[in-house]
């Protein structure tokens, strides 16, 4: 395998691994984000459960005789049907439905106590106590069922949700771990491989540091026997001058 090929098949199994684990993540992150609506819709589906059950609580605990009753009535009526609209919005309907309808009953009992409270206050006081045994301990019941329901359920969703991230986790760690060895492999590979054709090329004769290529054996014994007559001619060649220049020569 060449080079070249080498290169590419390392670079498309990359982006293959790194491709794919970008795919899983995004629809996992898809649904971990329905995992977490889910979750926080069931806790203000519980928190607007329990201040439903806290108004009637509160409202079966005043007196009709009082004259502030009426208008404590009032506000508790419409902080309910606040509540009640905006948990039919999410999701059990019906069962927030049938408790709605208890508690419509049960304010018009009490309306009927503050209005004969004037005329009759015994009876006023009485009825507040029977509305509370017929209406609202029902009433409480299906609440404090569904809460213990959504808790249940709230447990479970969270659970799903560290367990995705957990997942997630390691989908992302574990490809990263071994596209990295990949790619450390292929490294190794392409090093071997440059150092195989760098010795066949050492092998085959590289060319000297200076660029120029040897002269061959019989030029080179030519010039060294030129260089040998030229020295022999300069050292028998005839003397001129002064005597003892001849002399020390000699």
């Amino acid at each position: 395998m060449t080079l070249q090929k080498q290169l590419t098949l390392m670079t498309m199994v990359t982006v293959a691994g790194l491709l794919a684990v970008v795919i899983f993540v995004a629809l996992s992150l898809g649904r971990l984000q329905h995992q977490f609506d889910d979750y926080q819709s069931r806790q203000i589906l519980d928190k607007s459960l329990i201040e439903i059950k806290a108004s009637a609580l509160a409202m079966s605990r005043l007196d009709p005789i009082l004259p502030d009753t009426r208008e404590k009535l009032t506000q508790a009526e419409a902080h309910i049907k606040e509540l009640g609209q905006m948990i039919n919005s999410q999701a059990e309907g019906e069962k927030i439905k049938s408790v709605l309808k208890v508690w419509q009953e049960y304010a018009r009992g009490f309306e009927g106590a503050i209005k004969i409270a004037s005329e009759s206050p015994a009876d006023a006081l009485v009825i507040p106590d029977a509305l509370y045994k017929s209406h609202l301990e029902p009433m409480v019941a299906d609440l404090d069922g569904m809460v213990a329901v959504h808790k249940v359920e709230e447990v479970q969703s969270r659970q799903r949700i560290r367990s995705d991230m957990t997942r997630i986790l390691w989908v992302v760690l574990l490809p990263l771990v071994l596209a990295g060895l990949v790619v450390t492999v292929f490294q190794v590979i392409f090093s071997r491989s440059l150092k195989r054709r760098g010795g066949g090329v050492t092998e085959g004769g590289d060319p000297p540091a200076s660029g120029r290529p040897d002269p061959p054996p019989a030029s080179r014994q030519r010039r060294r026997n030129q260089r040998h007559g030229q020295d022999h001619q300069w050292l028998h060649r005839p003397l001129r001058g002064h005597p003892a220049r001849r002399a020390c020569v000699r």
